[in-house]
């Protein structure tokens, strides 16, 4: 441990989960205000401090919560295109201070702008917002001055949002934009934008009328900008003149996708020594990895190409090694000739993150306990109902398990939502299997396959659901499937369709009914409906894997 630490990192709570942020001002860290998290300037340096129970992902507005053992804690270090030299190297440095003063445990990550790692994104909920200037313009909040802003809203699993001057030269039509004109902002949506991309244009759109008080969100379909009202045009075209419209393809715009899933056929293992002095990097595999082929006693390097750079300190390997990781990898990278926004990501022997083990063919913890969810789950698994099928083939051969469906016999631990207002809320247990026809819901299912959990998340659509509730539902399976480390088998059902196994897991006893919850869009008058007095209902199945019920509209 060092013998003095940056007064900045005392404000850690101990043996508690926690989420920090700082930026290097003037060479100095200066604690970023919680109000301000999501909000990254180009011209800066951050670090962002990351402290979770058994790994779980942790959101930027959470509260410290102590818990029992010692939490893992993860470390990045941000840097903007246009930050400086100096302030990135002081970011680095003061990352390595604080791991010492942790103890050399938390896992470390360099991230650059518009390359960040899946997890990094994952923290902040509402998206992160990339903003023009730096330390000089710092956080003041403007009041009597404003600026109108175009933001751009582009990806497709974690949406991020970046600042550009006002002009048509950025527009796409597989992307959305938003005008801040303070008095209106404009949600300008491309013909090909994404579903996710929708969505979060929303709660930016809202969060920014919010922030300055707007009158209004005005949304705007791409192409059909002269078909606003007069005011509304009038304002529109103050900022961006129609006359001068010029809207690139979304082929153009390049793929919401920055990074494809990783392949483990294109990794390479390294191994990393300094015995004689001189810090040597040799090749030892290609192709899918062992946990075996990492002895404590060492140091590895895992290439995995586009999705980035892995440092693997042995828990023997010496302390030079694990302090200067970091700048080893960065200068494998550059050896490499790989761009300089490659993600690189240091882990700690017996310390590793979910993404790390995924790399490797199998990983067996030591003094492992079973899974993640609760040991109440133990047992409640009865054998799988087709006893040629293994349930945990669904998760190697989704394809089979597609035409099998049947994955166990739905006696597991199971919890339903429901899509309101872009959240997900709780169905109370007397209510799960009845559905609406005009919401959406997520299921999330765990079962045991081999003394291991395995998750399904099931996101059911109603034929009169709403788009942004069905674009909300696909939303939060992937955070709940990012939540569990992406583990899960995600599957879009649509009402009519269900497979066997999601009826199954119902016992036979699923409901659908008319109406649902008043949609986010659908005004201010618009009314929920809940269960009916009186209705009619059509039963059709003989058994619990193909049975459902649906209200039917009665005509006297």
């Amino acid at each position: 441990m060092t013998a003095t630490v940056d007064l900045a990192f005392k404000a850690i709570p101990k043996n508690s989960t926690a989420f920090l942020i700082w930026r290097i001002e003037h060479m100095q860290l200066a604690p970023v205000p919680k109000d301000q998290y999501g909000n990254f300037f180009e011209g800066d340096s951050y670090i962002v401090y990351a402290a979770s129970e058994y790994g779980k992902p942790v959101a930027a507005d959470s509260k410290p919560v102590q818990i029992h053992g010692i939490p893992e804690v993860h470390i990045h270090f941000w840097l903007g295109k246009e930050t400086t030299n100096d302030e990135a190297g002081v970011a680095a440095y003061k990352t390595v201070e604080l791991d010492d003063y942790l103890g050399g445990s938390p896992i470390q990550h360099r991230e650059t702008q518009g390359s960040e790692s899946t997890r990094f994104k994952g923290y902040f909920k509402m998206g992160m917002r990339i903003l023009k200037g730096g330390a000089a313009s710092g956080f003041n909040h403007v009041t009597d001055m404003f600026e109108p802003r175009l933001f751009h809203i582009k990806g497709r699993r974690s949406p991020t949002v970046t600042q550009y001057p006002i002009s048509w030269e950025h527009f796409n039509s597989g992307d959305v934009f938003i005008i801040d004109t303070k008095e209106i902002v404009f949600v300008w949506v491309g013909r090909s934008a994404n579903n996710m991309e929708k969505l979060q244009a929303c709660k930016v759109a809202e969060k920014l009328r919010d922030e300055h008080k707007a009158s209004s969100i005005v949304f705007v379909d791409d192409g059909k900008e002269n078909s606003l009202p007069v005011c509304e045009r009038t304002v529109f075209n103050a900022h961006l003149s129609l006359s001068n419209r010029k809207v690139k393809s979304a082929e153009d715009a390049g793929a919401d996708d920055v990074q494809e899933e990783a392949d483990q056929g294109t990794l390479t293992l390294y191994h990393c020594s300094d015995e004689d002095g001189t810090y040597k990097v040799t090749e030892v595999k290609s192709g899918p990895l062992e946990q075996t082929d990492l002895t404590s006693e060492d140091s590895f390097i895992i290439d995995n190409g586009s999705k980035g750079i892995w440092v693997w300190i042995g828990r023997k390997a010496s302390s030079k090694e694990r302090v200067e990781a970091m700048r080893n990898a960065q200068g494998y990278v550059t050896k490499k000739g790989y761009p300089s926004n490659t993600l690189v990501t240091r882990v700690v022997d017996g310390g590793e993150p979910i993404e790390f083990k995924a790399l490797f063919s199998s990983w067996k913890e030591r003094n492992q306990t079973t899974g993640m969810g609760k040991q109440s789950t133990v047992g409640k698994i009865a054998t799988t109902v087709n006893n040629k099928f293994d349930a945990s083939t669904l998760h190697e051969k989704p394809k089979l398990a597609a035409e099998s469906q049947l994955v166990d016999d739905g006696t597991g631990e199971l919890t339903v939502y429901r899509v309101e207002k872009f959240q997900l809320v709780p169905v109370p247990d007397k209510l799960q299997g009845v559905f609406f026809s005009g919401d959406c819901y997520v299921v999330k299912y765990t079962y045991l396959t081999g003394g291991t959990e395995k998750y399904l998340i099931y996101y059911w659509l109603g034929q009169h659901s709403s788009q942004d509730e069905q674009g909300t539902a696909a939303l939060k399976t992937v955070e709940l499937d990012d939540e569990l480390g992406g583990a899960a088998v995600q599957v879009r059902v649509v009402q009519g369709k269900e497979p066997a196994h999601f009826l199954n897991i119902f016992k036979g006893k699923m409901i659908i009914l008319h109406g649902g919850k008043a949609s986010s869009f659908d005004g201010e008058g618009a009314k929920d409906t809940g269960i009916p007095d009186d209705f009619l209902l059509q039963v059709r199945g003989n058994d619990s894997h193909n049975t459902r019920a649906t209200q039917l509209c009665v005509v006297w």
